[in-house]
């Protein structure tokens, strides 16, 4: 389902010159999403994370992005009151690594 963010971006835009709000970075990346209704799982693999580099222009279409992370996916798993057994079986992946990820700290890094 696509969502009109038209909107929103004109509101953080106001918002913006308003209160003189900017940016320490941007953080760019590419999602995949599966949901599993039991359970209301949400499972997200993120990927391809990019910063802009010391270039804060948020609504820039044209923004200059560098890639933090090569060759990492960031696989989240979020659920209201259980996990299911099939999606914790899902989840023993060989070659993981299993701890705190933020695409924000590791986009500052580059800043």
């Amino acid at each position: 389902m696509e969502h009109d963010t038209r909107p929103l971006i004109k509101d953080l835009y106001v918002q913006m010159k308003l209160y003189q709000l900017k940016p320490m970075t941007v953080v760019d990346y590419q999602r995949e999403v599966f949901i599993y209704e039991y359970g209301n799982v949400r499972v997200t693999f993120d990927s391809c994370i990019k910063t802009s580099f010391r270039n804060n222009d948020l609504l820039n279409p044209d923004l200059a992005m560098v890639e933090t992370t090569p060759n990492v996916v960031v696989l989240e798993v979020k659920f209201d009151e259980y996990l299911p057994d099939i999606i914790k079986q899902l989840l023993q992946v060989i070659n993981r690594q299993k701890g705190g990820y933020s695409k924000y700290q590791y986009s500052r890094m580059f800043g």
